[in-house]
């Protein structure tokens, strides 16, 4: 059988585990981590129960999920710059965090000032699914939170859960297997957090047959994840920054520090 796409072989014992992170109160309102031509492919968990399969790395890609550090804003979140380019400069946030630390302490979050601006990442993943539907499946981006839990938030993000079931279960990762993951969201009488419940499924399809169901279309958005993640242009991260400390303060720092150049 011809295989629809092509994936990059990895080691299952190369396989890489996110580590736990602190958590960021985010209120996501616009997602500005995907490129504009892929924002239509973000999966959105539905209430109750849903199933998918994980799509192997991409042939040129070094890993089958993309982690990135989403910096948040009053209208949403965008990707930090070192989350694909280690080399990159600061971001506009890193640089307004450092002047007010230096400047204006007091304006920055901590336990005991809770209203203070909050201007460092919170950690997510990108990975490319295939949707189980009842017809044909579907193709998506899911993005989920890496958080590992802890004493505050005992809860792990759902990419975090991903990665170690994955780690556990390389299968998962075989696209001659049949594996898909089914995750049931719930809420527990006074909890904060949704209960997230994973169970690793077999089914008598494999994630090649499946990926056959679809049109040629589709296959072609299939591209290495990290290609999919938007990085925001130097200008409108500034503007983007006024949003969480005004546009006078965010003038102020952007002189001081010349612009961040």
């Amino acid at each position: 059988m011809k295989k629809p796409l092509e994936f990059q072989v990895h080691e299952p014992g190369k396989l890489e585990l996110i580590q736990p992170v602190r958590p960021s109160n985010r209120t996501p309102f616009q997602d500005l981590l995907l490129k504009h031509e892929y924002t239509g492919c973000k999966y959105t968990l539905p209430k109750g129960s849903s199933s998918f399969r994980l799509l192997p790395a991409i042939k040129g890609s070094p890993n089958w999920m993309q982690k990135v550090t989403a910096l948040d804003h009053c209208n949403g979140r965008h990707t930090h710059p070192k989350s694909l380019r280690p080399d990159a400069p600061p971001s506009v946030f890193d640089l307004a965090e450092q002047w007010l630390k230096q400047h204006q302490p007091q304006a920055l979050w901590s336990k005991s000032n809770p209203n203070g601006y909050k201007l460092w990442g919170g950690q997510v993943a990108a990975c490319w699914v295939l949707v189980d539907a009842p017809q044909v499946p579907k193709l998506g981006i899911l993005i989920a939170s890496t958080f590992g839990g802890s004493k505050q938030v005992p809860v792990a993000g759902l990419g975090y859960q991903i990665q170690d079931m994955v780690r556990k279960n390389p299968e998962l990762l075989d696209p001659d297997e049949g594996s898909q993951i089914t995750v049931t969201r719930s809420y527990e009488p006074g909890s904060k957090y949704p209960h997230t419940h994973l169970v690793w499924n077999q089914t008598n399809r494999s994630l090649n047959e499946c990926l056959g169901d679809l049109s040629a279309e589709d296959l072609k958005l299939v591209c290495p994840i990290q290609d999919t993640i938007r990085q925001i242009e130097f200008d409108r991260e500034w503007m983007l920054l006024s949003r969480v400390i005004g546009s006078e303060l965010t003038e102020k720092i952007r002189d001081a520090t010349a612009g961040g150049s």
